[in-house]
């Protein structure tokens, strides 16, 4: 594993803690973002953290779906969404 793997797995657990802090806030406020945009929250954050424990993945579709730049796209796109 090398020195940038790392980073970007780091990157993406810090993505996914944000995007829980963000939903956890925005709800605790009383500001419950919209069904969509929350929903895409939760799909961007559950890839983040595959991403971020290593998973390791054996087809090409699984790289595709779980490597960024996917999940931090979605992340993006549904912080436009809740915001």
């Amino acid at each position: 594993m090398t020195l940038s793997n790392n980073l970007l797995r780091v990157l993406s657990a810090t993505l996914a803690l944000a995007g829980v802090a963000f939903i956890w806030v925005r709800v605790a406020m009383g500001q419950s973002p919209g069904h969509g945009g929350l929903s895409l929250m939760l799909l961007a954050v559950a890839l983040c953290v595959v991403h971020a424990v290593g998973w390791q993945c054996r087809a090409q579709w699984e790289r595709w779906l779980f490597q960024p730049p996917l999940p931090w796209l979605l992340w993006l796109l549904a912080l436009f969404l809740c915001a």
